[in-house]
């Protein structure tokens, strides 16, 4: 017989091995998938991670600009006293994101209160109190050329059009935006209707250099900004009768420090030493006479153009020479108030109050509280005729008084320097800008502020800059600047 064996079948095999292939195949396949991704999803949220930065850093710097500007409300106002927050861009911007975020940033003053009022030429508050007041705020008339100049920003109380400008003469504002206060600002503003440069006289604003601009501020009235920036009033209070003035071996009349129930008698040159003077219903009219109030510098008297007015030959040089060297602060109370008359020259070289300089200062709440509120009568009034000068260094601070420079001859002095808080103003003169100065003051000491600029991506990421500043007269020096938070995760209430 013969065997024939059957060879072993191999059929059924194959269909293992072809599923391992196919599992071991799917296996590389699913993670090449998830690596390729995981590596995308990295990629997206380290481009996120590195827009937030970018916008964060961003916001950061254009912040620190805008103080070193002089533009920033954070240094212009009290606001950052409570902690103030804004976005980067306005509604009216051009660009709205900065790669497709919105920072927003918040300013806290850390330690020293902001007072910001001393940053301004002007703050112009509209503000009658218990008087009446109409008219526009800020009033420009005179001579056409050349132009006026306010040196340092504006603050109107109200939008700047037809109703709270009155532009009689060009007016240039320089180094400085205008900013005006409303409830809600418009976009794009059409509350504006002042005549910009280059329309041409009569008058006519014109805001320098490039960059410079009208900006608005979301605000219910003056003193959500500045209210809580009043000087103190506490030197009022241990004020007595002042000393018997003396006439020098110059014939210089020297007055002391105190509180005057009735105007002082003047002579033709008259020094008020360094100190605390209270004017308590009291008019103080300057005619025909000199008089300086205070220790006004190395440099000494600060106005031109009278006679002997020289550090050398001045008839007052002796007394302030050997003065307390301090500086002075004229309160007005009751129905005080200052006029210059013909001939009549008045210089207020202003003293720390509290830290901050202050040349005069409407009473609000000590001694008799200021009655010349609203522009019935105007509280310091340049009257019109020949010669007459008035400058003062150093705040004045009267929200609700009236402020008129009229028309005086042109080698005349007009000047604020130190910034003035006024509830109108009337600048008419003198025709010759050398002799017109209307400037910002400085910074009382070192303040020191936090800056912080969030950027929030559309995945909920959230990335800050910190930066901490010393500020001091429009300047900062940058003492720590760092980022926060640069994860996927990490949110705003971690950073």
């Amino acid at each position: 017989m013969t065997h024939h064996l059957r060879p072993r079948s191999d059929r059924g095999a194959i269909l293992p091995i072809v599923l391992v292939v196919v599992v071991v195949l799917a296996m590389v396949i699913v993670a090449v998938a998830d690596y390729a991704s995981t590596t995308l999803r990295y990629g997206q949220v380290a481009e996120r991670s590195a827009d937030r930065l970018a916008s964060a850093n961003g916001a950061l710097d254009n912040a620190l600009e805008a103080v070193e500007r002089g533009a920033s409300l954070c240094t212009l106002t009290t606001l950052a006293n409570a902690g103030y927050e804004f976005d980067l861009l306005s509604p009216t911007a051009a660009v709205s994101t900065i790669n497709g975020i919105n920072p927003r940033i918040r300013c806290e003053s850390l330690g020293a209160a902001i007072s910001g009022v001393e940053e301004y030429a002007l703050v112009l508050t509209g503000a009658a109190g218990t008087g009446t007041r109409s008219g526009a705020l800020l009033n420009v008339s005179g001579s056409v050329t050349p132009r006026k100049v306010v040196n340092g920003p504006i603050f109107l109380a109200q939008p700047p059009n037809a109703t709270s400008v009155s532009l009689g003469a060009p007016l240039t504002i320089q180094n400085g935006d205008l900013w005006y206060g409303r409830t809600a600002c418009p976009a794009p503003p059409s509350d504006i209707t002042v005549p910009l440069y280059p329309a041409g006289p009569p008058g006519d604003l014109l805001i320098t250099p490039a960059g410079y601009r009208i900006r608005c501020v979301v605000t219910t009235s003056w003193t959500s900004l500045f209210g809580s920036a009043r000087p103190s009033e506490a030197a009022v209070a241990g004020l007595g009768a002042p000393a018997p003035a003396v006439v020098d071996g110059s014939g210089c009349k020297v007055f002391s420090p105190g509180r005057y129930t009735s105007p002082p008698a003047l002579a033709s040159y008259n020094y008020f030493r360094s100190g605390d003077y209270y004017f308590e219903n009291v008019t103080f009219n300057v005619a025909n006479q000199y008089v300086l109030m205070g220790w006004p510098g190395p440099t000494g008297p600060g106005i031109p153009g009278r006679g002997n007015d020289t550090i050398v030959d001045n008839e007052c040089v002796g007394a302030w020479e050997s003065d307390a060297q301090t500086g002075a602060t004229l309160y007005l109370g009751g129905t005080s108030r200052i006029t210059i008359g013909n001939n009549g020259s008045l210089e207020v070289s202003g003293r720390s109050q509290s830290g901050r300089l202050v040349g005069v200062h409407a009473l609000e709440t000590a001694g008799v509280p200021s009655s010349i509120q609203g522009d019935a009568v105007e509280l310091i009034a340049v009257g019109s005729g020949n010669g007459k000068q008035l400058s003062i260094e150093g705040l004045l601070w009267a929200p609700y008084g009236s402020l008129n420079f009229n028309n005086v001859a042109n080698e005349a002095v007009a000047a604020l320097n130190g910034g003035a808080v006024v509830s109108e103003i009337f600048l008419q003169a003198p025709a010759s800008a050398t002799n017109f100065l209307v400037t910002s003051g400085s910074t009382a000491g070192d303040r020191r502020l936090e800056f912080t600029a969030t950027a929030v991506s559309d995945s909920g990421g959230t990335t800050q800059a910190r930066a901490i500043i010393l500020y001091k007269d429009g300047n900062y020096a940058l003492e720590s600047r760092r980022v926060l938070c640069l994860t996927q995760g990490d949110t705003a209430t971690t950073c």
